[in-house]
């Protein structure tokens, strides 16, 4: 069996979408179909037939309707070159990432809405950004306001994604425009922002985006700001956010008063990676009290515990056998605070050790 990319498991196993189909079957990495937001409207503004050019990279007119839809994020890159070259539109990146915010990050969104400042926003989505795509990594330099050194946000493509410019434009745009809905900053501007690739022949469109200085062959892709700022009371707090939830889920449809066993179990599967996914926070999302939820599981024979339970237990077995994922990430992924109570969990589980139990699934 061709064992699947690590996150890409996970994923498949928060969203429990066996039905859903890879937009392409070659792909080295995965984003989520929300990526194609704008895209349409930007088709639309310059007068370009989308369709045919979804179509040359494998994709169908469907996937800018399904979200959720798991994509190649190496086809995602080569799209975006595409339209910039064929569509005659250089600045494709930064114009599409005016399009694109927090939003389009799903799970991973809302994560940034649990933390109280804007450092704590951000250190929650780049070290969860795998989630919503294992296409690059998003990292965090905090600076020195003592020294006067900026904090940076740096997008670093993987090797053999196929990443360019526009993906990369775009990229870097939209952690702008993250960073200034987080500290609720409308005129937000950086530092200053550094690019890896050549500077386009008009680099001006960059530096309306970006609102301050734009350098190219740099040694990386960073947006430079105010260390300051991620100290800052973060503007997209919401700890009852119920109505963002219930609108993130609405796709689910099952009514809470005709399956409250069903609808728990999937909010287990599509919270357990925020590492918030408790009875009091899924009650909450319900719009339930926690004591009402856990009546309304018993009357249907079931906790809200064992439900838990199971899902961890049938994720870590997939984790654990897949072999690409260290027992860390694994005990991380279940939301597990430590390695001991995973260990624990898993020999009641299985009777044997997550190394072991890895070790007979390779060996078979």
């Amino acid at each position: 069996m061709i064992a699947l990319p690590y996150f890409l498991l996970i994923w498949a196993n928060l969203l429990r979408i066996g039905d859903m189909k890879l937009s392409s079957s070659t792909a080295e990495y995965h984003s989520r179909a929300e990526s194609f937001t704008g895209l349409q409207a930007m088709a639309d503004s310059l007068g370009r037939p989308l369709e045919p050019v979804l179509r040359r990279h494998g994709f169908t007119v469907d996937v800018l309707t399904d979200p959720e839809a798991i994509i190649s994020y190496n086809a995602l890159c080569r799209l975006l070159e595409t339209c910039a070259d064929e569509w005659d539109c250089p600045d494709f990146g930064l114009r599409l990432a005016k399009l694109q915010n927090l939003n389009i990050l799903g799970p991973v969104g809302l994560i940034a809405r649990l933390s109280d400042t804007v450092g704590e926003a951000l250190k929650a989505l780049s070290s969860r950004m795998a989630i919503h795509s294992n296409g690059f990594t998003v990292s965090l330099d905090e600076g020195n306001p003592k020294t006067g050194t900026p904090a940076s946000i740096t997008y670093t493509p993987k090797p053999r994604s196929g990443s360019g410019r526009q993906i990369v434009e775009l990229s870097v745009g939209i952690s702008k425009n993250i960073l200034a809905m987080a500290a609720g900053m409308d005129s937000f501007k950086p530092v200053r922002v550094g690019f890896q690739h050549p500077a386009p022949a008009d680099p001006a469109p960059a530096k309306r985006f970006f609102g301050g200085p734009v350098y190219y062959g740099e040694a990386s892709n960073s947006l430079y700001f105010d260390p300051a700022i991620l100290q800052m009371p973060t503007a997209i707090r919401d700890t009852a956010y119920a109505p963002l939830i219930c609108a993130y889920f609405d796709q689910l449809k099952p009514q809470i008063e005709d399956d409250i066993v069903s609808l728990t179990r999937r909010l287990i599967e599509k919270m357990l990676a925020t590492g918030r996914c408790s009875r009091e926070f899924i009650a909450d999302c319900l719009h339930l009290h926690p004591r009402t939820l856990q009546r309304r599981l018993s009357d249907e024979g079931v906790t809200f515990n064992q439900l838990l339970d199971d899902y961890r237990k049938s994720l870590a077995l997939d984790l654990v056998s897949h072999g690409n994922a260290s027992l860390t990430q694994v005990a991380d992924t279940l939301g597990y605070a430590d390695q001991s109570s995973f260990h624990q969990a898993f020999r009641r589980w299985t009777k044997t050790t997550p190394m072991k139990f890895r070790n007979s699934a390779v060996m078979a």
